[in-house]
């Protein structure tokens, strides 16, 4: 669903204006991930739209083990790195993350793609329901429900839906659609394996 209403893009917001610590449990579920899936030998991880920078050491995971660089194109903010992420080279990641990032995206497909292309292995990606919000923050683009999240994702490869709180609390796992769609959380993402 497209918000044809204005909204403030957050990439030329310095500071913390539209930005708050609202994805931490989302955050340690991915280094949490990361570190399992390499039985704790880590990954490197770039955490795209990092915002303030909270993201790192949850993306660490619980023994440190992974590398992570913060990205965001935004001024002025605490991350490594501004590069846009179409000049970031490819497959430059293990894992590439972008914790509520999509819905201030004009053109998501895209943007889904570049964070395909940059990943080595997977991309995880977190969002809010449409069901729940309406797309009532002046700061989105558009959400997705869970029918228009799975539709985005169709050309690639999902190792896993996922679903909880905006802040990552109570996360749920589908293994199926049927149960996917009918979630009604307020957030929801997905766990991409690259191709």
């Amino acid at each position: 669903m497209v918000n044809m209403k204005e909204f403030i893009d957050l990439a030329f917001l310095s500071g913390t204006e539209g930005r708050a610590d609202c994805q931490w449990g989302w955050q340690v579920y991915a280094g949490t991930f990361a570190e399992k899936i390499t039985s704790n030998k880590g990954l490197s991880i770039l955490d795209v739209g990092a915002g303030l920078g909270l993201s790192r050491n949850r993306l660490q995971g619980p023994s440190g083990v992974n590398k992570v660089t913060l990205q965001d194109v935004a001024p002025n903010l605490p991350v490594d790195i501004t590069t846009p992420i179409e000049e970031i080279p490819d497959n430059s990641y293990d894992m590439v993350t972008a914790f509520d990032v999509i819905e201030h995206i004009v053109k998501d497909t895209h943007f889904l793609a570049q964070l395909n292309r940059v990943s080595k292995e997977f991309v995880i990606v977190t969002t809010p329901n449409y069901n729940i919000s309406k797309n009532g923050n002046p700061y989105h683009v558009r959400e997705y429900t869970p029918s228009s999240l799975i539709n985005l994702v169709l050309p690639y490869e999902v190792l896993i839906y996922i679903s909880g709180d905006g802040s990552g609390n109570s996360i749920k796992k589908y293994l199926t659609l049927d149960e996917f769609i009918k979630h009604n959380d307020a957030h929801h993402g997905f766990i991409l394996r690259k191709d």
